[in-house]
């Protein structure tokens, strides 16, 4: 169960990296790699990464019906926003 939580950190940090890097270059990817690596290795010691959260078909259902209301209400503040810009 360790080394699947420092696997899990490790890729989220490598996903973080290049997504702030917006480049597939092989330098940036090796940088990427090592530091992430480092990072993981220096603050991983005894972490729980998603140790707590269980995937259950209710958990499944209820991010769906998450995902629906939030874009409902991001539409609705995206509506508002611009009603508030284009009325003086």
């Amino acid at each position: 169960m360790k080394i699947k939580n420092h696997i899990i950190l490790f890729l989220i940090l490598l996903a973080v990296w290049l997504l702030l890097n917006s480049s597939f270059e092989i330098h940036i990817l090796i940088v990427g790699v090592v530091v992430s690596l480092i990072i993981t290795l220096v603050f991983c010691r005894n972490c729980n990464v998603f140790s707590e959260i269980k995937l259950t078909p209710k958990a499944f259902f209820y991010a769906i019906i998450y995902v629906f209301v939030f874009s409902g209400a991001l539409i609705k503040s995206n509506f508002d926003v611009a009603r508030r810009v284009v009325t003086p």
